[in-house]
This record gives C-alpha cells, sequence and structure tokens, in this order.
C-alpha cells in the first residue's frame, strides 16, 4: 500500500495540472512534504488504542484522524529486509538481504528518495540505516570498517538523499553513544556524510528527540526555502537496549525499574516524537495538497516473553505469522 501511494504520488507530479503554476505545492494532487516513520520492533498492540496501559496520545489521533491500514504486512519479520522493501518497492531477496546485517543496498537499486530527487523534493534520512555499513575506515557498529564486511559499504548518500543522520544498526534508546551497562562508548556512531561523524558529546538524552530535532530541522529549512520535503526518519526505539528516561517514567509515574515500565516510558517518548513531526507539517502548508505523514513498524516485537504485545496475533518478531509481520 505504501509504495502503491508513493507511486500514485509520483505519477502526479509528473503529469501537469493545467491552469496551475509551477514550484512547490503549485501542481494539485502534490504533497509539499512526505515524512515516512518507521518504529523498530514496536508490535501490533503496541499503541493506547490496543492497551490502554500504554500513553500514546499522538499516535492515537494520528489513528483516528487518518486511515489505518489494518492489512499492512511488512516484507520480513526482522528490520533489514523491510527497510530494503519500503525504499525500493522490491523483494528483498533479490538484493541479498534476507536477515538483520546480510548483505547491503545495491547502488544499481533505484529508491524512492532518488525518485522524489527527480520530483524535485529535498530528501533526507534520519536515523538506524540498517542497509549496509557507513564507513570503510573505522571500527563502527555492527560491521562497518571491519576488512571483511568493506564490500558492504551502502551509504544514504549514495542512494539519494540530500541530508543524512544516520546509524547502521542499533543504539540505547537513551543516551545513544553510551553502553547501558557501564557507559563507555557503545560503538555506533551516527554519520553525516563521508567520514562526517557527530561528536558524541552532544549526543544525549531520548534517542528519539535526537532523531527527530534533524528531521524537523531539515523540514523547516526545505519550508522556508520553498522546496518539497521527503523524510524517511526510522527510529531506533523500542528496539533493545530499551534504557529508562527518568524524566518519562517520573511523569508516567513508573519506578522505571521493570522492561515493561522501560518499554511503556519508551513508546511515551517515540509518542512525543511523532506529535512533534506533526506539528512541523502543520506549518509546510501546499497550495492545495496537504502533508503526507505515514506511521508503522518494520516488524513485530522481541521475544517471547518481552514487554511488547501483538494484540492476539500469534508469534512475534522473526516468525512469517501475523505477530511477527503486521
Amino acid at each position: 500500500p505504501l509504495l502503491t501511494m508513493l507511486h500514485l504520488i509520483a505519477v502526479a507530479a509528473i503529469v501537469p495540472m493545467a491552469g496551475h503554476a509551477s514550484g512547490p505545492g503549485a501542481c494539485q494532487g502534490i504533497p509539499p512534504a512526505i515524512v515516512l516513520v518507521m518504529t523498530d520492533d514496536q508490535g501490533w498492540g503496541d499503541i493506547g488504542l490496543r492497551d490502554p496501559s500504554l500513553s500514546t496520545p499522538e499516535l492515537d489521533a494520528l489513528f483516528r484522524e487518518g486511515v489505518e491500514l489494518a492489512r499492512f504486512y511488512a516484507a520480513a519479520p526482522v528490520c533489514s529486509p523491510t527497510r530494503a522493501s519500503v525504499l525500493t518497492g522490491r523483494h528483498p531477496a533479490r538484493m541479498g538481504i534476507d536477515g538483520a546485517n546480510d548483505g547491503h543496498l545495491p547502488r544499481a537499486e533505484v529508491t524512492l528518495a532518488e525518485e522524489m530527487k527527480g520530483l524535485e523534493y529535498r530528501t533526507g534520512f534520519f536515523g538506524k540505516w540498517h542497509l549496509g555499513t557507513l564507513t570503510r575506515e573505522v571500527k563502527d557498529s555492527n560491521r562497518g570498517g571491519r576488512e571483511k564486511h568493506a564490500a558492504h559499504y551502502s551509504p544514504p548518500w549514495e542512494h539519494g538523499f540530500d541530508v543524512t543522520f544516520a546509524t547502521e544498526a542499533k543504539v540505547p534508546t537513551y543516551d545513544p553513544m553510551r553502553s547501558p551497562k557501564d557507559g563507555t562508548p557503545y560503538g555506533t556512531r551516527y554519520w553525516t556524510g563521508p567520514g562526517e561523524v557527530v561528536e558524541a558529546d552532544g549526543l544525549t538524552g531520548d534517542d528519539s528527540a535526537l532523531v527527530v530535532d534533524r528531521t524537523v530541522a531539515f523540514l523547516d529549512a526545505a519550508r522556508r526555502d520553498g522546496e518539497r520535503a521527503f523524510a524517511v526518519v526510522w527510529l531506533h526505539s523500542p528496539h533493545e537496549p530499551v534504557v529508562e528516561n527518568p524524566e518519562r517514567t517520573k511523569e508516567l509515574e513508573l519506578d522505571g525499574t521493570s522492561a515493561r515500565d522501560r518499554y511503556v516510558a519508551c513508546l511515551a517518548d517515540v509518542d512525543r516524537q511523532e506529535g512533534r513531526l506533526k506539528a512541523a507539517l502543520r506549518e509546510y502548508k501546499g497550495e492545495h495538497d496537504p502533508p503526507v505523514l505515514i506511521f508503522c513498524s518494520d516488524n513485530g516485537p522481541e521475544h517471547k516473553k518481552g514487554p511488547g504485545t501483538t494484540a492476539g496475533l500469534r508469534v512475534r518478531k522473526r516468525d512469517l505469522l501475523e505477530g511477527g509481520l503486521r
């Protein structure tokens, strides 16, 4: 459904609308901004509308005000293959991406970002890439810089993205540059371009907020410059390690010691940032059409006895039944 909708947007952009001026937002049927949000390991039941113990008012409102795709299936029950399919519209096996940390996004694949650039959109990627390494030079994340993985270098800036703020793989959900065990460097960096790393000292607090900070700045800059914006926002949360956000647990009156408490607080952080994206898009008014925000997860929740829920769908992440795919 996602790729079909974006294809229709592309057709609307390619076919000129008689009687309308050119320029951003001037063709009827072309959104001035499109934002694709994907969370990591958020289960089908992990939203307040399905689980009243969760605090997700922004997501609840999005579901009520928008369109719910009740049979929206991921291409795989793990993250990397799903991400490859979303960016290309093709089955991940065709690209050699059969699981997490498998292969990389081939340069020959045509991505949504490349298509949208052809439609005069400014493009940005923010969050967890997981479709190849981001450096050949230094040890980074799961595979970056290691000699045997050098062939898997395939960063966002080589696939149509003008602006990047990305990690190769997972990070802690709070203080993402530090190991939650002992506070030492986690070993994963945020990259903005070839050899360009964001200093870890400035990357503290809620990781979802750090990602959305950059996304909102990207949207605001494109709007001020009179350009259409296409942003892919792949949040790390609520993928493990889920680390307590003291501010959120206090606000929700949780003690933060249990995995469930930390998970509930993490989803509340995700919800807050989704609300910030909606607010940013409200400022991005087109001449004819509103901006587009799409929200989904990449697969089902982690672990048989983990804190995530499927709202009754069978099994979870890594399984091809609905709990892993819907």
